[in-house]
Parts: C-alpha cells; sequence; structure tokens
C-alpha cells in the first residue's frame, strides 16, 4: 500500500539513507502525484541531503496540494514545518518565522523542530518575551523534551537578565 512505501521512505530517511528514501518516495509520486505526504517527505530528504531549492520546491508543491483540499493542514500540517525549516537555513528569517508558526498553529501538539527553530530565530533577534512564549508552548505540548527542558533550566537560572523585548539592544 501507499502508507506502507511512505513508512518504508521515512524509515531509509531516519537510517540517513536519503537517496534510497528519494528513490522510494519518486516512484510513489509518478504513481500518485497528488498526494502530499509523499511529496513532503521527498522534500524532507533533499532537506537532510541540504538540497534546500529542491526541498522548498517539494514542500511547496504539497502546500499546494493540502489548500486544493487533498488533505487538511490540521492532520498534516509538515510542509509548513518544513518550509519553516528551510527558510531558516537559507537565512530568511521573516519566512521562516511565518511558517513555523502556522505549523504550530495547525499542529501544536506535534514538536518535532519547529519550536526549536522558532526559539533559536527569536533568540537571536533578541525578541526575549516571545521566546519565551515558544518555549512555554513547547513545554505545554513536550514537557519531556530534553533541547526544551534544557532551555528552561537556562532560562531560569538567568531570568532576571531577561526580562523584557530587547528588540532595540
Amino acid at each position: 500500500s501507499i502508507r506502507t512505501q511512505i513508512n518504508q521512505g521515512k524509515y531509509f530517511m531516519h537510517l540517513n539513507r536519503y537517496n534510497e528514501s528519494i528513490i522510494i518516495f519518486s516512484k510513489i509520486i509518478d504513481e500518485h502525484p497528488n498526494d502530499p505526504y509523499a511529496i513532503n517527505y521527498i522534500g524532507f530528504a533533499y532537506y537532510f541531503k541540504e538540497d534546500y531549492e529542491l526541498a522548498q520546491h517539494y514542500f511547496n508543491t504539497s502546500l499546494s496540494l493540502i489548500e486544493m483540499g487533498k488533505e487538511k493542514a490540521n492532520n498534516f500540517a509538515c510542509p509548513y514545518e518544513g518550509l519553516g525549516m528551510t527558510y531558516y537555513k537559507l537565512n530568511d528569517i521573516q519566512k521562516s518565522i511565518y511558517y513555523l508558526n502556522r505549523s504550530i498553529y495547525y499542529r501544536p501538539g506535534i514538536t518535532n523542530d519547529k519550536y526549536l527553530y522558532l526559539y533559536e530565530i527569536l533568540i537571536q533577534s533578541k525578541k526575549i518575551d516571545s521566546a519565551n512564549v515558544v518555549l512555554d508552548n513547547w513545554l505545554k505540548f513536550d514537557n519531556n523534551n530534553p533541547h526544551a527542558l534544557i532551555l528552561n533550566s537556562v532560562r531560569k537560572s538567568v531570568e532576571s537578565k531577561w526580562i523584557g523585548d530587547y528588540t532595540g539592544a
């Protein structure tokens, strides 16, 4: 079935065997050109290979299919996350923030890397209050995430220095 094939492609991605996952996803896309899942996951394979232009293409294609009604965003927000992560790597911070926030809006409980990237962007932008809101939401949905726990521990240890939004600093 298509789900079995997608899971096989995801399995190869988790083993860092991206070329093999791309072959599997490409075959699925050849047979099912409107499947937003396979198109999204091939985007992640290219993302992990650091081919951000191709990743962006596939994430946008998957997102277009979602917008055409092939799937609901609240069921499948991965293309938003993928675009947010890709734009982060391409240093397009505004687009990264937009897509990471869309991913969180549609699927707040699916944490992956979207909270981490958004938190990092906001800290680097010296938007400490906004970063703290992201961290609080992250902990709300994934209170055992090691990254979130470490960041929260650091935050608590320097909290007196982080009061306020330092956008003008």
